[in-house]
């Protein structure tokens, strides 16, 4: 077994510092930016409690840090004061998930590639994949979040400050895809990931202004 090196999301904020799995030999890696690296040999088919336990522990501290992502968002569009500066907040946030997008498809592709060459073992990819379903998942609301937004916001401010709703709208409709798996395993690991109450718990309501 070649050494493979493993970026586990576990522990990553979304805001400010960010998770991805790679596997790699030594070339480039795909990653999110400020993320560690684990070195992992190990090449077992079996699930140890130890993997079962980290995957549940990564994936419930991915979704507190999605809603204290969302809680930022919503506390940005309420100290906004006037429809511009709401306008100018739903832009940015636009290129933001933009980015958090491209970076999640490069981790699927990564750890899809590595499972489907046996340089992951069951247990590392189920860890793995469980955490990478709610962050996508956090992409994917947080998208709706500023879509709601985006709406609430009248066609001339809008267009004023560059601001597309079909354009943010899309990301929230890539986010749902990439956790949305043709294999048995990632279809069992999302679905049961997801019917966690604290990946599933409500995110806070924007404000209903419209300008």
């Amino acid at each position: 077994m070649k050494p493979t090196f493993v970026l586990l999301l576990a522990g990553v904020a979304l805001l400010g510092a960010t998770g991805a799995v790679a596997a790699d030999t030594g070339g480039s890696q795909s990653t999110w930016p400020h993320d560690d690296t684990t070195t992992n040999e190990s090449n077992a088919t079996t699930i140890s409690p130890g993997q079962q336990l980290a995957g549940a522990v990564g994936a419930q501290g991915a979704a507190l840090q999605g809603e204290l992502w969302n809680r930022t968002l919503a506390d940005r569009l309420a100290n906004a004061t006037t429809a511009a500066e709401r306008a100018e907040v739903v832009a940015d946030e636009t290129e933001t998930l933009e980015s958090y997008l491209d970076a999640l498809t490069g981790v699927r592709g990564n750890l899809t590639d590595a499972w489907a060459d046996g340089d992951l073992s069951e247990g590392e990819y189920r860890t793995s994949l469980a955490e990478f379903v709610v962050r996508a998942r956090i992409v994917e609301l947080r998208a709706n979040q500023t879509v709601r937004a985006a709406t609430n916001l009248s066609l001339a401010v809008r267009e004023r400050n560059g601001v597309n709703v079909t354009r943010v709208r899309n990301v929230s409709e890539q986010a749902h895809e990439l956790y949305q798996f043709e294999g048995p395993i990632g279809r069992e690991v999302a679905n049961e990931t997801l019917a966690n109450e604290s990946v599933r718990s409500p995110l806070p309501k924007l404000g209903e202004r419209s300008e």
